[in-house]
């Protein structure tokens, strides 16, 4: 199997995003740290969620997320109800009906996250026993921020880039030796008089020597493919702005800036290509830092509340482009803009704690006090959705009375679903391969294609046995369906399509 991480999140999440768009539905699952706070107490079945719901909430605020599995269903086949296109390829045998792109997303908060992981004995051992990597996931997951944590990083890189970019534009526009004069520091101090003399003779005295290939590796004993660089000995932060404006104003084709680990200066003799390219890498490791290390998996959520909502995905914004060559910085910022398009709907298996903890993770940290105000916030990012435990045990009659769990309910299914599923991969999914796995079961991208594969098999149950259904438009009117919409009521739609949920 091919898991995500920190290593492929880019290269994996553009390919995710790449075939969003086109989503018949969208399939989730996550493996979290717990499920249940305090000790375990049965909840009375005549209880209504209402008085469930304070003691429930607590546990999407305390525990964590390990894996977030999407899998995305798209549709290859030709309706039933259609005629085939005179213009379309005919479809060949053996192609098939539906096709499935799984993504296992590795999810751990970032170092700077204020949120604490916090692990349920019973939830470990049962994650154990079936071979979740706790090491890829601490050392190698993704961080992720709220909704509005990852506004802020975007708008903090927006305008430092866009600084960037003006101070460029205006490095042709050197300062009068007056004007520079008037704002350099001035050095009293003998001692510090002396280090200042010392330092900038040693640079005079290596800027005459001649740059050789060997220098590539430099005093600091890395290597440096853009150019040769030379550390100027350690200072504090005063003799620091000293050498700054000295060297900037006496030599002002060097680059200077930090040596990593320290604060000495670090100066470079590069040339125009070398300078170039210097320049891009740092930009680009700007914008992937940005999206890997700060706002992480948002990116994932924020792309699927998109499509679920209608909107069209921004692939010009910071956040969903697939590359920093892609991203408009003059484009106005937003996190939901763009034209409408259908909503695509969203199918979880008893799926009320996932979305809650999707909300606790990516929208805020602490869920609403009423369970109405829960679901108004959930219904705002994700208006379709589908619970497949709920479609087996009140609305298909052929699953009703059968256990209606995620395992034994796809089993059942697969026997009985009508068409092909193909299962596709990514071209190069060797970085997230991992030969330690022999078994898919309970991790949450296969979770998440089960639960797909139910709402396919079930759906097509209604559609044949239901009385009610309209021969002619194939749909199901919304008295019949009402225990659809349970977990996010009111609905908006008067009607349910059959196949590809509410469009």
């Amino acid at each position: 199997m091919v898991v995500v991480t920190k290593a492929n999140f880019i290269e994996q999440s553009n390919d995710f995003l790449n075939h969003l768009p086109t989503a018949g539905f969208i399939a989730i699952d996550e493996e979290m740290t717990g499920i249940s706070v305090g000790p375990f107490q049965r909840v009375p079945k005549d209880d209504p969620p209402s008085k469930q719901y304070p003691r429930l909430k607590k546990a999407p605020e305390t525990y964590s997320i390990i894996q977030l599995g999407v899998a995305l269903f798209h549709y290859t086949g030709q309706p039933s109800n259609q005629q085939p296109s005179p213009t379309a390829s005919a479809p060949r045998e053996g192609d098939p009906d539906w096709t499935v792109r799984r993504y296992n997303f590795f999810c751990f908060p970032g170092k700077d996250s204020d949120r604490s992981v916090v692990l349920n004995p019973g939830a470990v051992a049962f994650l154990h026993q079936h071979n979740i990597s706790f090491d890829k996931w601490t050392k190698e997951g993704i961080p992720f921020m709220t909704e509005g944590q990852s506004k802020e990083s975007v708008q903090r890189y927006i305008a430092k880039a866009l600084e960037e970019e003006a101070n460029e534009q205006e490095q042709s526009k050197q300062p009068s030796v007056q004007e520079a004069s008037q704002r350099r520091v001035r050095l009293r101090r003998t001692e510090d008089i002396d280090f200042f003399t010392r330092t900038m003779a040693s640079l005079r005295s290596w800027l005459d020597s001649p740059v050789t290939v060997p220098e590539a590796a430099n005093n600091n004993g890395a290597a440096n493919p853009e150019g040769a660089c030379f550390l100027l000995p350690d200072c504090n932060s005063f003799m620091r702005r000293a050498l700054y404006e000295s060297i900037g104003q006496e030599y002002p084709s060097l680059v200077l800036d930090k040596a990593p680990g320290t604060t000495r200066i670090r100066v470079w003799r590069l040339s125009d290509e070398e300078k170039d390219r210097r320049e891009k890498r740092l930009k680009r490791e700007a914008w992937e830092n940005l999206i890997v290390e700060r706002v992480g998996l948002f990116r994932i959520f924020h792309a699927i509340s998109q499509v679920c909502r209608g909107f069209e995905l921004e692939r010009d914004s910071a956040i969903l482009a697939a590359s920093l060559q892609d991203v408009d910085l003059h484009k106005e910022a937003s996190l939901y803009r763009g034209a409408r398009n259908r909503k695509i709907p969203v199918v979880v298996h008893n799926g009320f704690m996932d979305l809650c903890f999707l909300s606790t993770h990516f929208i805020q940290q602490s869920l609403p006090d009423s369970l109405i105000d829960c679901k108004r916030m959930i219904h705002k990012y994700f208006p379709v959705v589908y619970d497949t435990k709920i479609l087996a045990s009140e609305c298909s009659s052929m699953y009703q009375n059968n256990d209606t769990r995620l395992g034994p309910l796809y089993e059942r299914v697969v026997t009985h679903i009508e068409g092909r599923i193909e299962v596709q991969t990514s071209q190069d999914t060797s970085a997230g391969a991992d030969p330690t796995i022999t078994s898919e079961e309970h991790f949450a991208d296969y979770d998440a294609y089960m639960t797909g594969v139910c709402y396919l098999g079930i759906c097509q149950n209604i559609h044949r046995v239901s009385d009610h259904a309209n021969t002619s438009s194939g749909v199901l009117t919304k008295p019949n369906v009402g225990t659809l919409v349970h977990l996010l009521d009111p609905i908006d739609d008067p009607q349910i399509r059959k196949l590809f949920g509410r469009n």
